[in-house]
């Protein structure tokens, strides 16, 4: 007998046997229930039952009288499966979801091959058997991971009820139990459902490592590889197949990306000394649709070779050095430039210093050339030092030409024996000649040309250094200052330079510049009528800022007024007296004009007013006369 069949119902004869059970050799238990009118046997685990006529076994009993136990014979003669377990059509089902599939998403009768993105499967198991023994109800037994499925225990559709993740799990192996509503319920369990979920592009890729740097020589080849720019996608297929390209480039930028692997490579030749760093963008693209992408930072500093030679700034160097020149005097600071990064260059002199006369060494970047022995103008005149710059390989090299100039042994000397004076007018206009000193040197050359300067500076007078001419350059007032003293010095050009110096004794002579100023601007006096001649009525005063007979003054009244020779003036003193006797009655009033004249070619004259009354005379009358004396 076939024990998956479920339960089978016996047609039993009647069997006059007691109630008890029997062990028949085929068959696991025998059970009489029920006034021996139903037999029940179980087998293997499952019971069959006598109900149906339908279904008939014959069983022959028999009684062992030495044991007492009945046995008999039990033949099966008609139908005798009546609750038989539901059974899958389909083994395994397979089908691919995709990975973020909403829940609850039906999953329906689907090959294993069927298209992507399918979403819904129905598994269906049948049963034979009739009413509620061939209802057929579902559960999931195992595989479902995190509960991601739920099936429905009547229809047997499968849901998603949580977000499928293909990067966290790529595969389900549900297994179905699919059991009756038979009593008791029959199942079978060897339904399996393989969900395969089907990869969608929810991930962008993602770099490795940010950001990314990396460094590199200035002087390696093209298709030098720098540095590897990886990203990763956690999807699959051309999800995660990634493509790479440079971003914030310039044209002619020096470096490339391989599309496919990342790879930066040089595609130009690199001069740290003309860009030291590189800053730039790269992006990675997945191939889903749609594509995402990401951005990172790269950053490449160029190292520095020792690919640049040192360069001298001049090649060719020119100089005078005196023969006297002491030990240690500095000649000459040669330079070269070394474009490369901490290079450090050194001097020497390879050839040409005969007699080692000179000296080089390396400071602040230079090499500076000094006097190592004394030189003698009799022996070397002239030297050509060639010079090298080297960074330790690489070298350049300048030459120099140092001509030995004789000694300046000689200082000027002026051609004047003792000082100078010099006359000048102080009309003289702005620019006159003043004056031209000469002084000599023995030397030659620059040994030998002489510049006048003067030693403290006098604004009114300039002297022109070459040539030794004084001139004026500010007007000249006698009155101001009457004489000038210059030191003058004339100094050679030589190395050191000697010098001489004399004085320039400048005398201003005075022009008649000046008028005579008298000190009061109207002079009054008063005398009596009856005075004497020559009586002393008044004194006029005047002045003159100029000097000798420029200032020298005298009084007069020719072109002026003498009250009709009733008055005379001393022409030294200024002193007025009367000439004869006065007559109030005919004279009461008199308004002289005098005059002051200095003794300069041309003369100057100043003229001023003198009112001279009786003294009898009232204010009032005296003011009235004055009067009519000014409308004459």
């Amino acid at each position: 007998m076939n024990t998956s069949i479920g339960a089978l119902q016996l047609l039993l004869y009647f069997l006059e046997i007691q109630q008890e059970i029997q062990q028949f050799p085929y068959c696991c238990h025998l059970f009489l229930v029920g006034n021996a009118k139903r037999l029940v046997m179980c087998f293997g685990g499952v019971f069959w039952s006598c109900d149906h006529d339908s279904d008939a076994l014959s069983l022959t009993l028999s009684q062992h009288e030495s044991t007492h136990r009945k046995s008999g014979k039990l033949i099966h003669r008609g139908k005798r499966q009546v609750n038989s377990g539901p059974r899958f059509q389909i083994s395994t089902y397979q089908v691919s979801v995709p990975e973020n599939e909403p829940p609850y998403t039906h999953v329906i009768n689907l090959k294993a091959n069927v298209a992507v993105n399918t979403k819904v499967i129905q598994v269906e198991a049948t049963d034979k058997d009739e009413g509620n023994n061939a209802k057929v109800q579902y559960s999931i037994i195992s595989g479902n991971i995190k509960g991601q499925f739920y099936i429905n225990s009547e229809k047997g559709e499968i849901n998603v009820i949580n977000p499928l993740d293909y990067e966290m799990i790529r595969e389900y192996n549900l297994r179905i139990k699919a059991y009756d509503g038979g009593r008791p319920p029959l199942m079978n369990n060897t339904g399996m459902v393989v969900v395969r979920v089907v990869d969608i592009n929810d991930n962008a890729p993602m770099f490795v490592s940010t950001p990314f740097q990396a460094t590199v020589l200035e002087n390696v080849p093209l298709g030098y590889s720098v540095i590897h720019i990886q990203a990763i996608d956690g999807d699959s297929g051309e999800n995660a197949r990634l493509e790479y390209r440079l971003t914030d480039t310039t044209p002619g930028f020096p470096f490339t990306i391989n599309n496919s692997t990342g790879w930066i490579t040089v595609g130009e030749e690199l001069d740290r000394e003309t860009t030291d760093f590189y800053t730039f963008g790269v992006v990675a693209r997945d191939h889903g649709r749609p594509a995402m992408s990401s951005s990172a930072i790269v950053s490449i500093m160029v190292l520095d070779v020792n690919d640049n030679v040192p360069a001298f700034t001049e090649k060719t160097y020119s100089l005078k050095i005196n023969e006297d020149a002491v030990v240690g005097t500095s000649v000459l600071t040669v330079t070269a430039v070394d474009r490369d990064i901490n290079s450090v260059v050194t001097y020497q002199i390879f050839s040409g210093n005969t007699r080692n006369r000179f000296s080089i060494t390396s400071q602040s970047g230079g090499g500076l050339i000094t006097l190592a022995l004394p030189l003698d103008y009799k022996q070397e005149r002239q030297y050509v030092l060639t010079v090298m710059a080297s960074d330790g390989t690489l070298y350049d090299t300048a030459q120099i030409f140092i001509n030995v100039s004789d000694a300046n042994t000689h200082r000027p000397v002026f051609q004047t024996s003792g000082n100078l004076q010099v006359l000048l007018g102080e009309e003289k206009p702005i620019g006159s000649f003043v004056t031209m000193i000469t002084a000599t040197d023995d030397d030659t050359g620059e040994n030998a040309r002489i510049t006048y300067v003067m030693e403290d500076n006098v604004p009114q007078f300039k002297i022109d250094p070459d040539t030794g001419v004084i001139t004026t350059q500010m007007e000249i007032d006698y009155e101001h200052q009457a004489s000038y003293t210059l030191a003058i010095i004339a100094r050679d050009n030589g190395i050191p330079q000697k010098s001489d110096t004399t004085y320039v004794e400048i005398r201003i002579e005075d022009a008649n510049d000046n008028a005579p100023i008298f000190n009061k601007d109207i002079y009054k006096g008063s005398v009596l009528e009856d005075a004497p001649i020559q009586t002393s009525v008044l004194q006029i005063v005047a002045s003159d800022r100029d000097s000798d007979s420029n200032g020298r003054v005298s009084y007069t009244f020719q072109g002026g007024e003498d009250g009709e020779g009733d008055f005379t003036i001393e022409t030294y003193s200024g002193i007025i007296r009367t000439a004869r006797k006065l007559d109030r009655e005919n004279v009461a009033f008199y308004n002289l004009k005098a005059l002051a004249v200095d003794r300069g070619l041309p003369p100057l004259k100043a003229v001023v007013s003198v009112n001279i009354s009786h003294p009898g005379l009232t204010g009032m009358m005296r003011a009235t006369m004055q009067a009519c004396a000014n409308r004459l």
